[in-house]
C-alpha cells in the first residue's frame, strides 16, 4: 500500500500541478492532501475545484479555519481590521459559497484503516490544536507531549511546511517518579516505552526549507518489525 500525503498547497496551482504530474507517474494507492489548500493568492479559487474534482482525502488546515471564521462570523473583532487582515478579506470575496460548503464539511482529525496495514493518524497540526507543528529539530520531548493521546503508531502532519521523518520515544516513567507502583502496570503488565514515527511531507505551495521545490511525501506499508508504525517514507521535490 502506497500512500502520497500532500499538504500546505497555499493556493498554489502550479506547484499543485506539477506534483499532480508527479503522482501519475508514482501511481500510489490514495493521495491524502492534510490541510491548507487556501491562502490570499489568486489561484486558491483553482485548488479547491481542482481538489473537490478527485477522489482525494483531505483535511482541514488552520487556513481553512481562518477562513472559515471568518465568513461564519466567529472572527476576533480585530480580524474585521482591512489594514491588518486584508488579505483574508480578499480571500473571502473571491471563494464562492459552495467552495466554502466545501471546506467546512472537511474532517480536522482522521484515522485511516487499510487492509493489511497499520492505522494511521493525520491531522494539520499537533491533535486538538491546528496551529501547533513539529519542527525538524524540536526536543523529542515536547513532541511525545503533544502525542500523548494518540495511540496510533505513525502520525502525519503538515503546518511547518518542512519535511519531517522522525522516530519519538517515550519512556516507559520508572516507579519513583511518583511512588505510585500501580500507575505503571497495565492488564498486570509493566507499561512500555511508546513510540510514534512523524511524519511531515512538507509543503507543496510554500516550503520553508530552503529549497523552493514543490515538497510531497510516499509513505509504503512495510512490517513494523522493520519501521515503527509500520510505514516507509520517502521525500520528494519537483520542479
Amino acid at each position: 500500500m502506497r500512500l502520497a500525503l500532500l499538504a500546505d498547497i497555499h493556493g498554489n496551482i502550479h506547484a499543485l500541478q506539477a506534483v499532480v504530474a508527479k503522482l501519475e507517474e508514482l501511481q500510489p494507492d490514495a493521495v491524502i492532501v492534510v490541510g491548507d489548500l487556501i491562502n490570499a493568492v489568486p489561484f486558491s479559487s483553482q485548488v479547491v475545484d481542482f481538489i473537490r474534482e478527485t477522489d482525494w482525502i483531505v483535511l482541514r488546515g488552520n487556513h481553512e479555519f481562518y477562513y472559515l471564521d471568518f465568513v461564519g462570523g466567529r472572527a476576533p473583532d480585530d480580524w474585521h481590521d482591512p489594514m491588518r487582515w486584508g488579505q483574508l478579506h480578499w480571500l473571502a470575496e473571491h471563494l464562492r459559497p459552495d467552495q466554502g460548503a466545501y471546506l467546512a464539511a472537511l474532517p480536522d482529525d482522521l484515522t485511516l484503516f487499510y487492509p493489511h496495514t497499520e492505522p494511521v493518524r493525520l491531522a494539520h497540526g499537533a491533535p486538538g490544536n491546528h496551529r501547533m507543528g513539529f519542527m525538524p529539530d524540536m526536543p523529542a520531548e515536547r513532541i511525545a507531549a503533544a502525542l500523548a493521546g494518540v495511540e496510533q503508531a505513525t502520525f502525519i502532519n503538515a503546518h511547518t511546511h518542512q519535511q519531517i521523518d522522525r522516530i519519538i520515544t517515550q519512556p516507559a516513567p520508572a516507579v519513583e517518579e511518583t511512588g505510585d507502583p500501580a500507575f505503571y502496570f497495565e492488564n498486570g503488565q509493566p507499561h512500555a516505552p511508546r513510540t510514534w514515527h512523524v511524519i511531515n511531507p512538507g509543503s507543496v505551495g510554500l516550503p520553508l526549507n530552503g529549497d523552493p521545490r514543490a515538497q510531497f511525501a510516499i509513505v509504503e506499508s512495510v512490517s513494523p518489525a522493520a519501521i515503527p508504525g509500520g510505514w516507509r517514507v520517502s521525500h520528494h521535490r519537483v520542479e
